[in-house]
């Protein structure tokens, strides 16, 4: 498997088979094709759970070679990332990966964000888009970045850069901790300080990101 230029796995054997990636997706058509083939090269399992779409999410994420659920209602962010983690629960892996589906996230950062888990070293790594790339991110929105992540490391006693980023992966003991409600896109925030306050080790790594997504980024 190819691996960015830069991102030292050590002496992890990355083992596709053994990661699962989660894909929340609203009305993603445009995006998902895409997101999915370019998961695949790193993991085999690629989980699309379709948040009540009225377009052809669902299908074309299957016809990319996702494994799909799809909620025939919209139940929010939180929700069908916990249904994805539910449904994961039980199989044979290493880590799980969350991917936002609207094409934002640079796929090939994923190696980098993996390796603190195969490597032992954390239970949740967060790819920050805010720890190298401040130059990528538009002004008002490291403003509200700044204003969410003091009032979520407030709650978790992190330190942590980017506590709203959708891109981060996790081992199966993460997994196992996602027993937590909260709604919305409020998810983020509550999966730091569950994770904090159960002595779970949360990590950042650097990744790039993309505004000029077709739907814009939400």
């Amino acid at each position: 498997m190819w691996v960015p230029e830069g991102v030292d796995m050590g002496s992890v054997d990355y083992d596709r088979d053994s990661i699962a990636v989660i894909v929340p997706a609203l009305n993603e058509e445009v995006t998902i094709g895409s997101v999915v083939l370019q998961l695949k090269e790193y993991a085999r399992t690629v989980l699309v759970v379709d948040d009540g779409s009225t377009d052809r999410t669902t299908d074309i994420a299957r016809m990319a070679g996702a494994q799909v659920i799809r909620l025939e209602e919209n139940q929010g962010k939180a929700f069908a990332v916990k249904i994805g983690m539910d449904a994961l629960k039980g199989r044979d892996l290493r880590a799980v990966v969350m991917v936002d589906g609207d094409g934002q996230h640079r796929i090939s950062d994923m190696p980098a964000v993996l390796a603190p888990v195969l490597r032992g070293e954390a239970d949740l790594v967060i790819g920050s888009r805010l720890m190298s790339n401040r130059h990528h991110v538009p002004a008002y929105r490291r403003f509200g970045q700044r204003a969410l992540n003091q009032f979520t490391n407030i709650g978790a006693k992190e330190r942590l850069t980017d506590t709203q980023s959708g891109f981060r992966a996790m081992n199966m003991k993460g997994v196992r901790n996602m027993d937590f409600n909260c709604s919305g896109y409020g998810l983020e925030s509550g999966m730091i300080v569950q994770f904090a306050s159960r002595g779970l080790v949360i990590k950042e790594v650097s990744i790039d990101v993309r505004y000029d997504v077709p739907k814009k980024h939400k």
